[in-house]
């Protein structure tokens, strides 16, 4: 097991090869569990864990050859990504499978989890604990948001937003746990944590679908000072149910209000204000600067993400961009997408 401590970030890790050796030691996920048992004792189960002391959560890997384990976490709710192999979990409401790439919001205190590798390969997947509190306060600022419905221990969450979170999640767990000392920096974590807020705040809205029209003056003053608020800090991480706060709304009021009135979610509104942002910088700065630094100073901490969004919403990659607008040869091509890169030879 190997600790390292920093800037409230705590890394651990461990490597199970037996059922016997995990029942005597304590468990670095899970306050009270019982691993039945282990597919590949040669593969055992590797679990890394980082800690984010000040937001009371946990990014953690888990690789496997195959395990099955029972659990109880009273005080956490957990997503899980798999990104290799396939779970299956027995909870107090029946059964469920979950297959690569889902991206599963677990309330269960009690659950029974098997992890099955793909043949020839390990399982692998990418989790978060959350304190269990994060996701009451959301869900209980207004009476009328009942959902993640609480009878609903397991649930994949499939929407634009919660589909480019596990994207990133994917990407982000295997850029720290590639390094047995890599930490988040603060920006990362910012930017992070204040998702973490807006995809429980998009769970909520996923599990209370309904629809609304726009609702007068009062609805658009409240959305205009979102954007003007937007607008004036979108160089800064940003928490969606923050920005509610201060407005004095519900996070999911929120939302709705941006729907009826802009067609997308504030979230989405932000990131076009900063991709605008990158754009106008590199249509007008030039060769004084890069397509890293303007992406960074306009918010953005995940290149290869905002390369994608930018190539989605402009047509083009912002080297592209760049190198169309001053006549440049093909600079900064750490900014393309892993395929870009070899698709335009």
């Amino acid at each position: 097991m190997k600790d390292l401590a920093t800037a409230g970030q705590t890394r651990e890790s461990r490597l199970t090869r037996t059922s016997r050796d995990e029942d005597r030691a304590a468990s670095i996920m899970f306050p009270k569990r019982r691993l039945i048992d282990i597919a590949a004792h040669r593969t055992g189960v590797a679990v890394d864990v980082l800690r984010l002391a000040d937001e009371g959560l946990a990014l953690g890997q888990v690789v496997s050859g195959g395990h099955e384990i029972a659990l109880e976490d009273p005080d956490n709710i957990a997503l899980l990504l798999p990104t290799q192999g396939r779970i299956e979990m027995q909870t107090g409401d029946g059964e469920h499978g979950f297959g690569s790439g889902s991206l599963i919001l677990v309330q269960a205190a009690e659950r029974r989890t098997r992890v099955i590798a793909p043949k020839g390969g390990v399982f692998r997947a990418t989790t978060v604990q959350i304190p269990r509190n994060r996701l009451i306060a959301l869900r209980t600022v207004d009476a009328g948001m009942v959902g993640p419905s609480a009878d609903r221990a397991a649930q994949s969450l499939d929407t634009a937003f919660t589909r480019q979170f596990g994207h990133l999640l994917s990407q982000l767990g295997g850029a720290v746990f590639r390094q047995s000392d890599r930490l988040l920096a603060p920006r990362a974590l910012a930017e992070f944590v204040s998702m973490i807020d807006d995809l429980l705040v998009e769970a909520i809205g996923q599990a209370n679908a309904e629809t609304r029209t726009y609702g007068g003056l009062r609805e658009f003053q409240r959305v205009s000072q979102a954007c003007d608020i937007m607008q004036a800090g979108a160089e800064e991480a940003m928490s969606m149910a923050g920005l509610a706060a201060v407005l004095g709304v519900t996070p999911r009021s929120l939302q709705l209000s941006f729907r009826a009135l802009h067609g997308m979610s504030p979230r989405q509104y932000l990131e076009r204000v900063r991709l605008d942002r990158v754009r106008a910088r590199i249509l007008s700065q030039g060769e004084a600067i890069s397509v890293t630094t303007a992406a960074l100073e306009c918010g953005f901490t995940h290149l290869g993400r905002f390369s994608q969004v930018y190539r989605r919403t402009f047509g083009e990659l912002p080297n592209e961009t760049r190198a169309r607008q001053w006549h440049l040869s093909d600079p900064d091509p750490i900014n393309y997408p892993p395929n870009a890169r070899n698709k335009r030879g």
